[in-house]
């Protein structure tokens, strides 16, 4: 059975060009492993790392998620403290669109 828990998250909105940036906390240890990036039908984000572990957010708002959705969105990875630890220009993840980030050489 996967392990599911919490994803914390934010999002910044820039009215100047309509477009989000996603900040997403999470555990240096999680950075060290393959990572998929997907929406679900229930409108939320989930992250799977490699290693069975899955995160999910609430549901998001309509507008979230179809930005999420139809939009290249810059995506922050912070720990817990809200640290940088990372950043990624994720692709839209219209239906079935799966972002992968891979941080091993």
């Amino acid at each position: 059975m996967n392990n599911i828990e919490h994803l914390e998250h934010a999002f910044v909105h820039s009215k100047e060009d309509n477009k989000y940036m996603l900040v997403l906390k999470i555990t240096p240890e999680m950075m060290e492993q393959e990572v998929e990036i997907t929406l679900n039908n229930n409108k939320q984000l989930v992250m799977t790392l490699e290693n069975g572990q899955n995160l999910i957010t609430d549901v998001l708002s309509d507008e979230i998620y179809s930005s999420l959705e139809s939009k290249n969105t810059l995506t922050i990875f912070a720990d817990k403290d809200g640290n940088f630890l990372a950043n990624q220009v994720l692709e839209p993840l219209g239906l079935n669109f799966k972002s992968k980030r891979k941080n091993k050489p």
